[in-house]
């Protein structure tokens, strides 16, 4: 499950992200790395359908904006 600002890096602001494990920040213009983000991102992605695949598990990818019913009813 994704916030679709996550998929591409769409802030237009330098934005701070925290882990929620250890409590660490780092703070980044989103222009300076948005390409390589997205790179690396789509490879983590197809990483995972990849994987899915081999297990013959369904992959699906849900977006917060979307309904969870919505969601449901059409992987179902």
């Amino acid at each position: 499950m994704l916030d679709r600002a996550e998929t591409d890096l769409a802030y237009n602001r330098p934005v701070t992200f925290e882990d929620m494990e250890d409590g660490s920040r780092l703070q980044i213009d989103p222009k300076l790395i948005r390409d390589a983000y997205r790179q690396e991102f789509d490879a983590f992605l197809e990483q995972v359908k990849t994987r899915c695949g081999q297990f013959r598990i369904d992959h699906v990818l849900a977006f917060t904006d979307v309904p969870w019913d919505e969601l449901i009813r059409e992987v179902l």
